[in-house]
């Protein structure tokens, strides 16, 4: 073989080992381009999985407190119709069941 034609396969060796390299970087920024982008991803959904997570969990809390007062409203209307049974409409009852046990 004479020298040119090992210089040319000597540098068609160079450009082949530059391009793998070349190709091997570029491997290595996509990978390190998706990885980036999956985790920017996955926290995306983990942070609106907990906005809503938090939005329904407010949204339970006041119902809940709104049920309960209504709840506290009923027992003190309860409470005051009690207050205001007449003692003598009582005393007659409980003469009445007296009577009624006794008899």
């Amino acid at each position: 073989m004479s020298d040119t034609a090992i210089s040319k396969i000597k540098e068609a060796e160079e450009k082949a080992k530059l391009i793998v390299d070349e190709a091997n970087e570029k491997r290595k920024s996509i990978l390190e381009d998706a990885k980036s982008e999956a985790e920017q991803e996955y926290n995306d959904i983990i942070n609106e999985a907990q906005k809503v997570r938090n939005e329904k969990l407010e949204s339970s809390k006041n119902k809940a407190i709104e049920e309960s007062k209504d709840l506290e409203q009923k027992a003190k209307m309860n409470n005051e119709s009690i207050k205001n049974i007449d003692i003598d409409t009582v005393e007659g009852l409980v003469d009445k069941i007296v009577e009624r046990i006794v008899s």
